[in-house]
């Protein structure tokens, strides 16, 4: 698995990066194809991010009790559209 980062911004307000990255993912002509929680992350947000008619699916999980985010892909979920869409996300949301 490849993992990446995006930098949030101090005291970021949890519902505001929420919808400031699902409008990010939008952007970019992607599509959130599910949005849910992981049992080893409880109170997290995971998105699974497709890129409509193509292979691939693109990760991301927002953690509100540590208050990180990153993307991530499986190797055998990888597809070539996902490493400039992870440049695309982080450049439209990270807070610098």
């Amino acid at each position: 698995m490849k993992k990446f980062d995006i930098r949030l911004p101090l005291n970021p307000v949890t519902d505001k990066i929420i919808s400031a990255f699902e409008k990010a993912v939008h952007t970019h002509s992607l599509t959130i194809k599910s949005r849910g929680t992981l049992k080893t992350i409880p109170g997290c947000v995971h998105w699974h991010i497709i890129y409509d008619g193509s292979k691939g699916t693109l990760e991301a999980t927002f953690d509100k009790n540590r208050l990180r985010l990153w993307l991530c892909y499986h190797d055998n979920r990888y597809a070539e559209w996902i490493d400039e869409a992870v440049k695309k996300i982080r450049k439209t949301f990270e807070f610098r």
